[in-house]
């Protein structure tokens, strides 16, 4: 079964963090201090992480940056 006509194949670098938005927002988490805390009980440690979370969510700049990047055609 070959590609349809249809479908256009680009071929990516092997490594291509700019092309993975995933890459972006780990930079994020290591860059949080919040991230590597660990509190005492389960519930200590879940609200550190959530707190980081909620201050990803809250980068609405930062979050459209990786969905959408400038030289993509992607609008947000």
């Amino acid at each position: 079964m070959g590609v349809p006509d249809t479908i256009t194949l680009l071929l990516l670098q092997p490594y291509a963090p700019e092309l993975n938005p995933v890459e972006a927002t780990w930079e994020d988490f290591r860059a949080n201090p919040l991230s590597f805390r660990v509190g005492d009980t389960h519930e200590a440690t879940r609200d550190a992480r959530c707190e980081v979370w909620n201050a990803l969510v809250a980068k609405r700049a930062f979050i459209k940056s990786i969905a959408a990047p400038a030289w993509s055609s992607v609008s947000l």
